[in-house]
């Protein structure tokens, strides 16, 4: 048995719409409604974990990326992937969240 945890979650909106779908790796495989809003930071997983990129925390850090380079004006894809990678510095403890 492993010693760390793995949460795995996948959320799905579409565009111009404020709640969405999920799946979490703990539940069954099967959609879910989104039970708040993605723009309720006080209440939406997403918007829990993403608090430490936009506030103010010494014990977090974070990393942003996508992949349309700099410098490169209309860039034109497909599908732009873009993510933030947060490390807590006094905890074992990490997040990967991915975006296309």
């Amino acid at each position: 048995m492993s010693e760390y945890s793995w949460e795995r979650v996948i959320v799905y909106k579409a565009p111009g719409e404020a709640n969405g779908k999920i799946i979490e790796s703990t539940a069954a495989v099967a959609w879910q409604n989104g039970a708040q809003p993605l723009t309720n930071d006080a209440q939406h997983s997403f918007a829990t974990a993403l608090q430490h990129v936009v506030g103010n925390n010494p014990n977090a850090k974070f990393l942003a990326y996508n992949n349309a380079p700099p410098g490169v004006p209309n860039l034109k894809t497909k599908s732009n992937s873009k993510g933030v990678i947060i490390l807590a510095t006094n905890a074992d403890s990490a997040a990967w969240i991915v975006h296309t």
